[in-house]
């Protein structure tokens, strides 16, 4: 609080290497910030996105927003929630869902 930036990270930890969905649920809750970053660290490297959270503007509010496909690999990969340049304190996640879609075929 007070203004410090917080992160929250999520880490699946699949034992393999695979194909993952990452997909969040905010529960309806106001106000909350505009502006709130999430990182996807994944085998390459790190993808940056900037999504509303307010109960009043976010089209996806009580429902599973996507943020992609990436690859895992058995000790890479995971999602942070960031306050860095949100426009307001509250900032979270009601739910994180990693779905694996596809693992590499066997050797």
């Amino acid at each position: 609080s007070g203004g410090s930036v917080r992160t929250y990270t999520f880490e699946p930890s699949f034992g393999f290497n695979a194909a993952v969905k990452v997909e969040i649920w905010n529960n309806c809750y106001t106000p909350r910030s505009h502006n709130v970053l999430y990182r996807i660290a994944h085998s390459g490297g790190e993808t940056e996105l900037t999504r509303d959270q307010d109960c009043n503007t976010d089209p996806f509010m009580g429902k599973w927003r996507d943020l992609g496909e990436y690859t895992f690999t058995n000790s890479e990969g995971s999602l942070t929630v960031d306050t860095t340049g949100s426009d307001n304190s509250y900032v979270g996640v009601s739910v994180v869902r990693f779905t694996v879609t596809a693992t590499p075929e066997p050797e």
